[in-house]
């Protein structure tokens, strides 16, 4: 199903966090379903979908290309720590959000 930009489904919220937005989609609808079963909320799916489709797009990447005297180099530590703490933040967003929240009350 195409992604709606409205985040109408959780499957789009997913998508919308895990950057996985464009036509060609790094994983189907279906492992995404899998991994909100699996996981239990949006942060958390997105988190590993998000480590699924690097593993997908890391393997097919190219790190550089080489044109005449223009060298181009893509990825490296910094686009790797940029996405592992990205992934960190989904995971601790996603953990809050499973936590139960402190409930308020007044001592008399």
């Amino acid at each position: 199903m195409p992604y709606d930009p409205a985040l109408t489904t959780e499957v789009d919220w997913v998508r919308f966090l895990s950057k996985d937005t464009v036509t060609t989609y790094r994983l189907p609808d279906e492992t995404l379903e899998a991994l909100l079963a699996s996981e239990g909320n949006r942060w958390l799916a997105a988190a590993l979908a998000l480590e699924l489709g690097v593993l997908n797009l890391t393997d097919n990447a190219i790190k550089s290309k080489r044109v005449a005297n223009l060298d181009i180099t893509y990825g490296g530590k910094t686009g790797e720590e940029g996405i592992a703490n990205y992934i960190k933040y989904l995971r601790f967003r996603g953990l809050w959000e499973a936590a139960p929240q402190p409930k308020l009350f007044e001592v008399m």
